[in-house]
């Protein structure tokens, strides 16, 4: 696989679901909670976001690391060690403390961003389609790498 669809099927495999994912659960958060400004629920919001990230960080670990083989100088490979955590319980903490802080990032941004009735009525429907569509895509690029058929190889 040339580095360049390399770069590309990463971009659509892992970052732009990876964004998405925080944004569907600070807006998520924002639609719940009205008292977002209270520091207890802030810290359970993204404590709460952490933790799922890290549920999506365990489903994305086979197709992650079949990527990362592909070409270990790229920054692909830098970038995807660091997402791989099943490499140890220190890249797993770190994980965590990352999404923790990008998931109240991301609250106060979508909180900035958006007003209140978009935040309640309409701000997760795009995300999920938006995610699929990525999804998709860099499923199409890297087909055969992530193919389980033994032809494809």
């Amino acid at each position: 696989m040339s580095r360049f669809k390399l770069n590309v099927t990463y971009f659509f495999l892992f970052v732009v679901p990876y964004v998405t994912a925080i944004f569907m659960i600070s807006s998520a958060y924002d639609a719940l909670v009205q008292h977002w400004d209270n520091w207890w629920r802030l810290g359970v919001g993204g404590l709460v976001g952490a933790c799922i990230m890290l549920a999506l960080k365990i489903i994305i670990q086979r197709p992650l690391g079949l990527l990362v083989l592909q070409d270990p100088k790229s920054w692909v490979a830098h970038f995807g060690k660091f997402f791989l955590i099943d490499q140890g319980k220190v890249l797993v903490i770190f994980n965590l403390i990352l999404d923790f802080i990008l998931s109240i990032a991301g609250i106060y941004f979508i909180h900035w961003l958006l007003p209140r009735n978009i935040i309640i009525q309409s701000s997760l429907g795009w995300p999920i389609v938006v995610m699929f569509i990525s999804t998709a895509i860099g499923s199409y690029l890297a087909y055969d790498i992530l193919s389980i058929d033994p032809e494809q190889r």
